[in-house]
């Protein structure tokens, strides 16, 4: 298994883990939109993350087969006082390779992208409810910052 850096020819399969993804997290966020992956959006979105100097998108391949994804992006926020941050955006591992540090060598890989893209600091954002990933962050360095809320309406 190896991790390594996407490309176009990758992008049907990371479309396939994408859907995973959002299958997975709609139970702690009823309002992901499964579709989300297949739309004009989501396409695009994962191409710019693939092809764009200031985006990262990388896999863990086993023979051929994507097993897991990484996406983020460096983006300058003027209004903090560290104004280049670096943002994952995206991260999931098929259920037969987690809990086995893939997910932790992939965020590795994260910082130094950062770091070389002179970002001063990392964000990342889950769902409150998802204690599985906030223990993941937690254990690779991240700390609570935020709470972000949400209401529906009628």
């Amino acid at each position: 298994m190896q991790i390594r850096e996407a490309t176009l020819s990758d992008f049907d399969q990371i479309i396939h883990i994408l859907k995973d993804h959002f299958v997975h997290d709609r139970q702690f966020a009823p309002i992901t939109n499964n579709n989300y992956p297949d739309t004009d959006d989501g396409k695009e979105e994962l191409a710019k993350a693939i092809v764009r100097d200031d985006n990262i998108a990388l896999v863990i391949e086993d023979n051929d087969k994507i097993l897991g994804y990484l996406t983020g992006a460096v983006r300058d926020r003027s209004w903090r006082e560290q104004t280049k941050v670096a943002e994952l955006d995206g991260l999931y591992l098929s259920e037969d390779i987690r809990n086995q540090g893939w997910g932790s060598k992939l965020i590795d890989r994260f910082k130094q992208f950062a770091r070389d893209n002179n970002a001063k600091a990392l964000k990342v954002m889950t769902n409150y409810n998802n204690s599985i990933a906030r223990s993941f962050y937690e254990k690779n360095g991240f700390q609570e910052h935020a709470t972000w809320y949400e209401q529906p309406l009628d």
